[in-house]
């Protein structure tokens, strides 16, 4: 009779637990289906599941979620032996953390966490730092991080930001045929403010504004046919050919440089029966008068300023 009784009083309990709320802690739930309130004597640990090893936990006030940690009235302290982690709220900044604690042993305190990540309420992140409400992402430097802050691998090749002491960069495409592209878009300006060298064999440390190992190559150039002596606009350009629709002489009329200092050089590509002049009435100085007069024929100008306004002087000549 015992057994009967019993037994029926456990399957009314039950049956009356799953028709219902649970709260446990004094409060009649109202948030979900099992709500806890309240911790275990004066500590932040509300709840805590696997405890008799490395378990997980969930604390209030900031809301957190502890692996292999939790937290006591007064400090963080580690659930068993070995290393610990935790995730949690501040519900007063809105900034969410992942830290991550060294090795410890059971009950003992954490020591100070590495933060790993910081999210932020606006969803800026920060890794290995607290991050900033007006930057999308920051890597920030660590002493021990000293293959760089920030590495992206790819098959044969890796891209490194603040590379060892000397916190250098590197950026290489992914695999040994790739390449690397730079701002091209149409209007783009790249700059490069301090001192540069370009070709591998190079010296490491340019003392002038541009050292190139290797050859220059001028591969944009203008073609113009100044057939009824047109106005020739050099524009973004330092490699300019003439042409001619066969009136001889023709006149060559240059538009005004950039910038000071552009090269320009100008090519002659007209047939052997043809010939122009350069006008250098207006804004060209020449060492003396030029007539070009064959297919070849090469004269070097620089662009420089003199007063509010400019011209084109002559640096070299040639003939095919």
């Amino acid at each position: 009779m015992k057994k009967l009784i019993f037994l029926f009083a456990f399957f009314w309990t039950v049956n009356n637990i799953t028709a219902q709320n649970v709260g446990i802690g004094g409060i009649t739930p109202t948030l979900a289906k099992l709500e806890v309130s309240g911790t275990f004597g004066a500590g932040k640990t509300v709840a805590a599941f696997g405890s008799e090893g490395a378990g997980i936990s969930i604390q209030r006030s900031s809301p957190a979620i502890g692996f292999n940690q939790y937290r006591d009235a007064t400090s963080s302290k580690y659930m068993s032996n070995g290393f610990a982690s935790s995730i949690s709220l501040n519900e007063t900044t809105g900034t969410m953390a992942w830290d991550m604690y060294g090795a410890g042993l059971k009950g003992g305190n954490t020591p100070n966490a590495n933060r790993a990540i910081t999210i932020l309420n606006n969803g800026n992140i920060g890794i290995r730092g607290l991050g900033a409400s007006n930057i999308g992402l920051v890597v920030a430097k660590q002493p021990e991080n000293v293959i760089g802050t920030a590495v992206f691998e790819g098959y044969n090749q890796s891209s490194y930001f603040a590379n060892s002491v000397n916190e250098n960069t590197y950026i290489r495409s992914g695999s040994t045929d790739g390449d690397v592209v730079i701002n091209n878009i149409a209007n783009g300006i790249t700059l490069m403010p301090n001192n540069t060298s370009i070709g591998i064999g190079g010296s490491l440390n340019p003392v002038t504004s541009l050292e190139l190992f290797g050859s220059l190559g001028i591969t944009k150039r203008t073609v113009f046919n100044i057939c009824g002596n047109i106005l020739a606009q050099p524009g973004n350009c330092s490699f300019m050919v003439i042409e001619t629709c066969g009136t001889t002489p023709a006149i060559l009329t240059l538009g005004n440089g950039t910038v000071q200092g552009q090269i320009l050089l100008i090519y002659s590509n007209i047939s052997t029966n043809q010939s122009y002049y350069v006008n250098e009435t207006t804004n060209i100085d020449l060492a003396s008068k030029f007539l070009m007069n064959g297919r070849g024929e090469t004269l070097l100008l620089m662009w420089r300023l003199i007063g509010a306004s400019g011209r084109w002087t002559e640096i070299s000549r040639g003939a095919f």
